[in-house]
């Protein structure tokens, strides 16, 4: 096997930036506020490894990011700071997976949960430890809820996809402690579908059929926080719209009514990159308040025909397991702000090019 500088290209470019990328990954996720943004610094040590490896090549895995920057371009002419650091957010782990297949290497999951319970142990001593135990998934409240939720939410339907059910149970055990309802939810919907029989999954994850769903969320996000179902939930829940969604009706209602919303204006164009999380900043007078949406941040950004050009891309896969991956993630994307966070993205691009190594294998093994 052919070597540059001490690299050898097959595969060892991989690990080497493997090691680096969850290096600073880990360090950005123990809770120190001082280096939080450790992962960010990522594409230089990457772009080096990457010449250094001698292949120069630039895969699609990360198209549907792409997209999304170059959707961000027109906003360069009013650049602000939030138009910059978001779109430097997604071109981090889009460049990151762009220059780099880990399909090429073999990662074990066991060992990063357990990286990421020693994670969760000094998140909770950073906080002052847990003094009393509390858990309601009703009201979303437990003493150990943790945004590794998400990240762990990942391997557990990686472990259920590739068949590790020992690992399965123990991991999703650790992500229901954690407590994101959508992480939950977003777990059922994905993996329900794989007892349906054959048809009826590839009806329910198919790219179309996601796009489809997502803008009717969208639909009904808008509606939502318009007050249509505010009778209904005080009715069924005993709790008002914003309560039940931990305030994020007042976000969106907001965000809609600052932006004078009509379908119609959104179809093909939306405010630009940043704007939105700057129309939240002045109405609430503080900085940095985030949407909690990024399927309806999607639309309010870039409009109608991005929003759904995103979803299908970001969901058409060659291979079941990785549209059920795909899925997951758009189920996040409904209540959160994932598209920015890096303990997530990388997570899942991690997964999907594990099930694409399984996949090449077992072809390879049948042919």
């Amino acid at each position: 096997m052919e070597n540059i500088s001490g690299l050898q290209v097959e595969g060892r470019a991989e690990k080497y930036a493997y090691f680096v990328l969850m290096l600073l990954l880990y360090i950005s996720m123990t809770g120190f506020y001082s280096v939080r943004y450790a992962f960010y610094l990522a594409p230089l040590p990457a772009i080096l490894i990457w010449i250094l490896g001698g292949k120069y090549s630039i895969g699609n895995r990360a198209a549907p990011f792409i997209l999304l920057l170059l959707a961000s371009l027109p906003s360069v002419y009013d650049l602000t700071f939030d138009t910059f650091k978001i779109s430097y957010f997604i071109f981090v782990y889009a460049f990151v997976f762009s220059i780099f297949d880990f399909s090429k290497i073999q990662i074990n999951f066991n060992k990063t949960i357990g990286v990421i319970i020693l994670l969760f142990i000094i998140q909770i001593i950073i906080m002052g430890g847990v003094k009393k135990f509390n858990f309601s998934i009703a009201n979303s409240e437990s003493s150990f809820e943790s945004t590794l939720a998400f990240p762990v939410g990942i391997i557990v339907l990686y472990f259920f996809l590739t068949k590790k059910y020992i690992s399965f149970a123990l991991s999703l055990l650790l992500c229901v402690l954690m407590l994101k309802r959508i992480v939950i939810l977003a777990l059922l919907v994905s993996i329900i579908p794989h007892f349906m029989g054959k048809n009826i999954r590839d009806l329910i994850i198919n790219p179309l059929t996601v796009t489809i769903f997502a803008g009717l969320a969208v639909f009904l996000t808008i509606e939502l926080a318009d007050g249509a179902f505010d009778s209904y939930i005080r009715e069924y829940f005993d709790q008002s719209t914003n309560q039940l969604t931990k305030g994020r009706q007042q976000l969106w209602s907001t965000v809609l009514r600052a932006l004078n919303f009509s379908y119609v204006d959104f179809i093909f164009y939306g405010v630009g990159q940043g704007k939105v999380t700057e129309v939240l900043d002045r109405a609430f007078h503080s900085e940095n308040v985030l949407l909690h949406n990024d399927l309806l941040l999607l639309l309010m950004q870039f409009g109608g025909v991005v929003f759904f050009a995103f979803l299908y891309l970001f969901n058409k896969h060659g291979s079941i397991n990785k549209r059920t991956l795909s899925l997951f993630i758009t189920i996040i994307f409904f209540t959160d702000n994932v598209l920015i966070y890096q303990h997530v993205m990388v997570f899942y691009f991690l997964a999907l090019s594990q099930i694409e190594r399984q996949e090449s294998y077992a072809n390879n093994l049948r042919n």
